[in-house]
């Protein structure tokens, strides 16, 4: 039986079931192990949009799981809550929706559904609008900016953008040097390219900074990139007009 060591829901895996190697005893511990070169891991993504790993050949992906003796010695990655998110025992509004999975849900003209929720993308027609009339649009829909929470959520809204060759605002707000969503959904996902980054100054205040515009502010609005690195988020400063997605609920 596998279980992760702290304690959360065991509900994906990705193990290569056959061990090769002749001379490696397989234990009770799982590593991470490549299937590409260092210097093809550099230029190739892992994954694609929905998390899958990428076939690097007909038959083998970029990555797999393989039992390890659990006294090998290997690199190891750590991970902790970032930014403003704090664990969260009762579900968000999402989360209850997916449980709900109800045959009969439907959207609205021109929108799409997509686990309990409508999302449509809005300003292909006429470039796009800023930020805060993004937002106030939404409202006048009774929906809301999009909030992105996990990987397939995020790959969804990122095909609705395929072949348009634009980014898109999403509704993270980067005010005063804090990071959340305007929906208040909790922060579970955090996707910034690499030219992007944020910095925390202290307490749940940071500083942002993308390396494409000059300087540092605690103030930003938040795109999806659909151009360069699709699928992950680029930190904006100036009020540029871009297309939107709108996300409302079922009724």
């Amino acid at each position: 039986q596998y279980e992760w060591s702290d304690g959360s829901s065991f509900d994906y895996l990705l193990e290569r079931l056959t061990n090769n190697d002749p001379d490696e005893e397989r234990g009770i511990c799982v590593a991470i192990q490549f299937n590409v070169s260092t210097k093809l891991l550099q230029k190739q993504p892992l994954y694609d949009l929905f998390g899958i790993p990428i076939q690097v050949t007909k038959n083998a992906p970029a990555y797999f799981w393989t039992h390890q003796r659990c006294d090998n010695r290997y690199l190891a990655i750590c991970r902790k809550p970032g930014f403003d998110y704090h664990t969260r025992f009762e579900l968000s509004s999402k989360e209850e929706r997916r449980l709900k999975k109800q045959s009969n849900w439907k959207c609205s003209n021109g929108y799409k559904l997509f686990r309990g929720m409508c999302y449509k993308l809005y300003g292909t027609n006429d470039n796009g609008v800023t930020f805060a009339k993004a937002i106030q649009r939404c409202k006048n829909e009774k929906a809301s900016l999009v909030s992105l929470t996990d990987i397939y959520e995020n790959g969804f809204v990122a095909s609705m953008l395929q072949n348009l060759n634009s980014n898109a605002w999403i509704g993270m707000d980067m005010t005063d040097g804090r990071v959340r969503w305007l929906d208040g959904e909790p922060l579970k996902l955090i996707r910034f390219g690499p030219d992007n980054r944020v910095i925390r100054i202290g307490g749940d205040r940071h500083i942002f900074q993308n390396v494409g515009q000059s300087g540092f502010s605690n103030e930003a609005c938040v795109a999806l990139d659909a151009t360069n690195m699709v699928g992950y988020w680029d930190i904006i400063f100036n009020k540029t007009s871009k297309s939107h997605f709108f996300q409302k609920y079922l009724k």
